[in-house]
């Protein structure tokens, strides 16, 4: 399995050899890597990228991210989220998402409001 990290980790499996990686690297690792708890935590919050294909590691090899990932960060950025620039990939479009349900929330009170001005005599 090729993998794109982020950040160094040591995955450990018992009767296995100790798997280091390097921040900012591409690397093969064994198979059974993704079934530790470390892996598995590092791939939500958007340390550890699984690569697909060589499409993917050309896109991470050219600015570090991926398109789907640029595309979010510059949505946050819209938004206003604070701190879009460091939050992982889940939590990302976790916070896109409640902004935007948040903004529609403000719409609908604003127009019911205006609706309730023209009422008014």
């Amino acid at each position: 399995m090729r993998i794109f990290t982020k950040k160094a980790f040591q995955f450990e499996k018992q009767n296995m050899p100790t798997i280091t990686t390097k921040s900012m690297a591409f690397q093969e690792v064994p198979d059974w890597v993704k079934d530790t708890l470390l892996f598995q935590l590092a791939l939500k919050d958007g340390s550890v990228q699984v690569l697909a294909d060589t499409k993917q590691q050309k896109e991470l090899e050219n600015d570090g991210i991926t398109e789907e990932e640029k595309e979010l960060r510059e949505q946050a950025k819209q938004l206003d989220i604070k701190k879009w620039q460091t939050l992982g990939i889940v939590k990302l479009k976790k916070e896109i998402e409640e902004k935007q349900k948040q903004l529609q929330q403000q719409e609908q009170e604003q127009q019911e409001l205006s609706e309730q001005q023209e009422q008014i005599p």
